[in-house]
Order: C-alpha cells, then sequence, then structure tokens
C-alpha cells in the first residue's frame, strides 16, 4: 500500500512540532530537568571548544598528542588557528586557568559565540537549499531541525561535530551539479569533514553506489590529504600518527569499561539493555558491531532507494564508533530530508523508519535510570529517552541490513559468494569477539570524577594508593600531576603485603607534563588478580621544589583504602588510572 508523500510531510511537522512545543512547555514545569536531562554535567558547558582550545597552547606543536589527544590533525589545525586570533595575555591566562573557567574570560567566551554564531548561519543557508519544497517549508524544517536534541546537546557541548556536519551537507549538496567546479568542492568538503571527525567519510560509499568510481577515487585521495598532510604541522610525522592511533585504542578501551549516558552507539545500547537486565557478554558486542560494519557496507550495494542507503550510513555512522554522543544525531538531517523529498510516495511500511528517525531527533518523556553502574565508572546516569535513541538507531540498522541483503540475494546471480562472505563475515566476527572477551583492558580507575584538588608533595614524602588488581597484567598507569621545574620522581608498584617491588622507575621532571601523564612500562608487569597492590611515588632532588598531584575530593565508594600520605590517611583517592588486561 502506498501512502502520499504529502501526508507523510503533514505527519513529520505536525510531530515535529507539537513534541518541540510540549518540551519548551516542560522547561519550566520541572524547573529545567526536562532539559538537564539531555545535557552533560554542570559546570561544564562548552567543554569540548575550550578544552580543544587550550590543547592548541598547552602543548608546543611536537607534543600535542604525547597526552591523550585522539582529535585527527585537521582539527587541531583548525583551533589552532583560533589561539592565534587571540592575545599574548589571554593566551597566558589560559594556561593556568582551569578549561571550564575559560568561558569567563572574554577572547575566548568571544570567539566561541563567533563561531557558533557562524556555524549557526551557515548550516540554515546549507540546509534551506539542500531542502526541497516552498520556502516556507524550508524556513519550517530548518527552524526545527535546530531545537531538536542533538543540536541542543551539540550547543552545550560546542563540539566541532557541527562544522563537520556543514561541510557534509555541502557534499549532499553539489555532489550531484552539473558544474563541475561545485561537484569537485563537494568532494573536498566531505574529506574536510572526514579530516576534522573520520566518520563522515562512511558517506563516500554513496559514489560506489552510484558507480561514479573515479569520483570515488579523487574523493579517496583528496581524504587522504586533509588527514595525513595537516601531521607535518606538529614535529614528528610518523611519530603523531603512531602516537594518535595508540591514544585512541588507549582512550577506546577506557570508555569500553563505562557506561556513559548521553552514548548512542550499538556497544552502549546493549550495554544498558543487558546490564539492566544484569550482565552482558564483551564478546557478543564485539561480533555485533563487526557483523553490523560488515554487512552494513554489503548490504548497501544492495539498497535501492536513495534516502534508504543515506540513512543506512547514517545509523551505521552513529552506531559503530566509541565516541558517539547524543550530538552526533545531527546528522540524522540528511537521511530526514532524503526521505521527505525523495518520492512523492512511500510504503506504509517505510512509516517505521520515519518514527524511528524522529525518535532520535525529538525529546521523549525522562526519567533517570538510577545506579546504572558502578559511580566509580559512570560519568552520567543513564535516561530512558537516550536508550531510546539508542534502541531505535539499532533496531533500524537491523531493518535496513536485512532489506538490503534481501534486495541483494534477488538481484546477483552470485548467491554462492554471498553465502560464502557471510560465513566468513560470521566466522571472523565471532573469533574477534571472543578473543576480545579473553584479553580486555580493565581499570583500576579514579579519574573518573573531577580532580580539581592538588596536593604539594616533596623530598622524602611518600605517597601511596592501594588498588586490587583486576587483571593479571599491568601495562601502564595515567597520573594527572604539576612537576617540580627539577628534581626525579620515582613511581613504582608494589605489592600491599610484603613491599616487594613489581616495578620502578625514575621520571625526571623535565620528561613530565602539567596535566595528564601516561607512564608507559618498559614490559607487561604480572599480577595475582585480585591481590592488593600499591602505586608509591617519591620525590627525590627537587631542592625547593615541588610536585603537585591531583586527587578526588570525595570518596568514590570504589573499593580500598584512602590515599595515605606518609603513612597518614588523606581522606581522598590519588587521580591515577590503571590499565591492566585479563580481567572478565
Amino acid at each position: 500500500m502506498k501512502v502520499d508523500g504529502k501526508i507523510i510531510k503533514k505527519c513529520y511537522y505536525i510531530a515535529m512540532i507539537a513534541a518541540l512545543a510540549v518540551f519548551a512547555v516542560s522547561i519550566p514545569l520541572t524547573h529545567g530537568n526536562s532539559m538537564k536531562v539531555y545535557l552533560w554535567k554542570a559546570g561544564s558547558s562548552f567543554y569540548d571548544f575550550f578544552y580543544c582550545i587550550k590543547s592548541a597552547i598547552y602543548w608546543n606543536r611536537t607534543e600535542i598528542y604525547q597526552t591523550r589527544n585522539i582529535y585527527p590533525p585537521l582539527a587541531n589545525v583548525f583551533y589552532m588557528m583560533i589561539t592565534a586570533c587571540m592575545s599574548g595575555g589571554t593566551l597566558q591566562k589560559m594556561l593556568s586557568t582551569g578549561v571550564n573557567d575559560l568561558k569567563m574570560l572574554q577572547e575566548c567566551a568571544f570567539y566561541f559565540v563567533l563561531y557558533m554564531n557562524v556555524l549557526l548561519l551557515f548550516f540554515s543557508v546549507v540546509c534551506a537549499s539542500l531542502k526541497k519544497g516552498t520556502k516556507a517549508e524550508k524556513i519550517v524544517f530548518t527552524i526545527s531541525m535546530l531545537f531538536t536534541v542533538p543540536f541542543l546537546y551539540q550547543y552545550e557541548r560546542g563540539n566541532i561535530i557541527f562544522l563537520a556536519l556543514c561541510f557534509t551537507m555541502l557534499f549532499f549538496l553539489w555532489k550531484d551539479s552539473e558544474n563541475r567546479i561545485l561537484r569537485e568542492l563537494s568532494f573536498f568538503s566531505l574529506a574536510g569533514a572526514a579530516g576534522l571527525k573520520i566518520y563522515p567519510a562512511v558517506f563516500g560509499l554513496l559514489l560506489v553506489r552510484e558507480k561514479r568510481y573515479k569520483e570515488a577515487v579523487r574523493l579517496m585521495i583528496y581524504g587522504l590529504i586533509s588527514f595525513f598532510l595537516p601531521f607535518l604541522c606538529f614535529g614528528s610525522f610518523l611519530g603523531n600518527i603512531k602516537k594518535m592511533i595508540s591514544n585512541m585504542k588507549t582512550v577506546t578501551a577506557e570508555f569500553a569499561s563505562v557506561r556513559v549516558g548521553c552514548q548512542l552507539n550499538y556497544s552502549a545500547t546493549l550495554k544498558n539493555l543487558l546490564g539492566w537486565m544484569g550482565n552482558y557478554s564483551v564478546a557478543v558486542i564485539t561480533i555485533v558491531l563487526i557483523l553490523a560494519f560488515a554487512l552494513g557496507i554489503l548490504a548497501a550495494l544492495g539498497l535501492k532507494e536513495k534516502w534508504k542507503l543515506v540513512l543506512l550510513l547514517t545509523t551505521l555512522m552513529m552506531g559503530i564508533p566509541s565516541f558517539s554522543y547524543t550530538y552526533v544525531g545531527i546528522f540524522m538531517v540528511l537521511p530526514v530530508i532524503a526521505f521527505l523529498d525523495g518520492s512523492e510516495t512511500h510504503k506504509k511500511r517505510d512509516l517505521v523508519y520515519l518514527v524511528g528517525m524522529l525518535l532520535v531527533l525529538l525529546p521523549l518523556p525522562f526519567c533517570w535510570m538510577e545506579g546504572a553502574g558502578d559511580p566509580a565508572y559512570t560519568y552520567l546516569n543513564v535516561s530512558t529517552p537516550v536508550l531510546v535513541e539508542g534502541c531505535s538507531i539499532l533496531v533500524m540498522t537491523v531493518f535496513l541490513i536485512l532489506g538490503g541483503l534481501g534486495e541483494l540475494w534477488h538481484t546477483t546471480k552470485h548467491r554462492i559468494l554471498l553465502l560464502v562472505l557471510a560465513v566468513v563475515l560470521f566466522v571472523a566476527s565471532s573469533s574477534a569477539g571472543i578473543y576480545r572477551s579473553r584479553q580486555p583492558y580493565d581499570f583500576t580507575n579514579y579519574l573518573k570524577k573531577t580532580l580539581g584538588e592538588a596536593t604539594e608533595i616533596k623530598d622524602g614524602d611518600c605517597l601511596a594508593q592501594e588498588f586490587q588488581a583486576k587483571g593479571t597484567r599491568i601495562d601502564r598507569i595515567v597520573l594527572k600531576l604539576n612537576p617540580a621545574k627539577e628534581g626525579v620522581l620515582t613511581c613504582r608498584i608494589s605489592e600491599k603485603e610484603t613491599g616487594k617491588t613489581v616495578w620502578e622507575s625514575s621520571l625526571q621532571s623535565a620528561d613530565l607534563k602539567n596535566g595528564y601523564n601516561e607512564i608507559v612500562f618498559d614490559a607487561t608487569k604480572q599480577l595475582e588478580k585480585d591481590s592488593w597492590y600499591e602505586v608509591v611515588l617519591e620525590p627525590q632532588k627537587t631542592g625547593e621544589g615541588v610536585y603537585k598531584i591531583y586527587h578526588t575530593a570525595e570518596h568514590l565508594k570504589s573499593g580500598g583504602a584512602y590515599a595515605t600520605l606518609n603513612e597518614t590517611d588523606t581522606g581522598w583517592y590519588l587521580g591515577v588510572q590503571i590499565y591492566q588486561y585479563g580481567g572478565t
């Protein structure tokens, strides 16, 4: 049964406007709680923007990837251009000002407002140009989209993903243009978007699906240039590439061990569902991720309707990356436009996809899933709307993959080859899932709470934090500190009961940075699972200088005692993260 496209459009706009109106009314009635459920922690608004501009001056250019920086180099170049517009006095103040306090500096606040206003104008113009229909429809669509949940969350974070979306939309606007220059500019735009956030690169498959192979090759070349060339701005080319990859592995592994309330990816959704029911399997989640990616790409070759292809690529882009937060939902504007403008009629069952897209965009009745995970391992409690959004993305992906594979089965002459490929993918994903379940990262982690306080230690002091081994091997720790101008900081891992040293290293002050320091062991050290150990810090040869060691300001209820300073209970935990293998 077919449904008139005009009726579908009316239903879409009625649902969109009604939901946003109810949401607007609910904000004062709930004293802001209906808005708060979609935002990050209080006090850290616009953090992504201010963190990145501080990073651009906090580290010198050759050291930008020596910490936990995971942004592609093009994004770092963009933020360096912003800091280049600031006065020397402001830059000096930024070095001694916390990230959350940068918004109080005039120039920092000004450039954030300017950045966001320019992007809002950029998006509005491109969106109105991309959307078909009357002038009134273009205006209503654009304005309503700007007040959806992913966009609101993106404003609060100030993430560069908004700029990546605008460039991606230019690709959609110009890729089919009869003007050769505009078509080429569309490829540069998508390459730039991928250089900022990587995952918009998935839309390059549209050219492959349309058999525009030469253009797809040029797009790939532009993408490689936009990703790799900016590494030349930061010293060691190969060294920074390796370090960025290492940082991505480290941070991805860290986030794999926690539940973050604003994550929309398949992994977080499955963890929230299965964890809520009692438990979840690392192997199963890994199998789902690999199969979703592999079968999704295969299904994309079979989907005939353009809007379904765009929707599938969008859900894959939202569901697979580890850092897929609520703001990634702003990319849903692309399949919504493709759906509304793609055909004059739709199949009745296609309305299911429209409902799914709306569930990602629109605010829903809210409540918290209190106690979703150990407080020490949870950034934010999970809200029911985020869970619904994540489930919607997962369900749409499954339906689209099944539909694409079904169409591919009916159209291909090589069905046996297709079956063999499907079996190979299943075996490969299962093997990877089993392997990962045997050797995951596990953490003893005291970095999840704000480390707003620091304690000074000097020659002769001994600072120790006990922890219980969750794995059988340990390969690195991360500490937040400000080093003394000179001296040596001895860091060691020792057995709690016997005092026997497992590993020890003397770290020169010149090799330590203000902020997070990743200390990698020269060899993976063996631990006895469930036994107790200590991280011990002892300054030496500091003269009159001191080391400032950051720590938590409250009891985390994570197990184990507080840190001790010269064998005296401190009442807090040392800000340390301990990377281990061989957990559950």
